[in-house]
């Protein structure tokens, strides 16, 4: 059984952001893509807005992810996926875990929904 494109592209998406690396994403983000959920309060479209998300999540630390869960078929995923950011100072490391849901179409991403369900700072022995 083959994994159904839209799981691909969600794992693609997520491999961006686990090492910041967005040098392929035309092959997956399609030229008319919407991020719902933005930034600041603002839409994101195409490459350009994802290859920003991707830069603010790199921006002073490297995340780890962890997929927890994918639900897919041909045209959508929905991915439960857990954040490790550790902390380059002093402060504490935070984890949080967020539901992230894609629409694909022709194998690629054209539009993102995604939200934050949880959210906590670790000790720093956790780590």
């Amino acid at each position: 059984m083959t994994e159904p494109d839209a799981a691909g592209v969600m794992r693609r998406i997520v491999a961006a952001f686990a090492t910041g690396d967005t040098h392929d994403c035309l092959e997956y983000v399609s030229a008319s893509y919407v991020d719902h959920q933005g930034r600041g309060g603002m839409l994101l479209h195409g490459p350009d807005g994802f290859q920003q998300v991707v830069r603010a999540a790199h921006r002073s630390t490297k995340p780890e992810l962890f997929v927890e869960d994918v639900i897919a078929n041909e045209t959508r995923a929905v991915a439960r996926i857990r954040w490790r950011f550790a902390s380059p100072g002093p402060d504490d490391p935070v984890e949080r875990e967020t539901i992230e849901i894609i629409r694909v179409e022709g194998g690629q991403a054209v539009e993102h929904w995604g939200a934050e369900a949880w959210s906590r700072t670790l000790p720093r022995a956790a780590v």
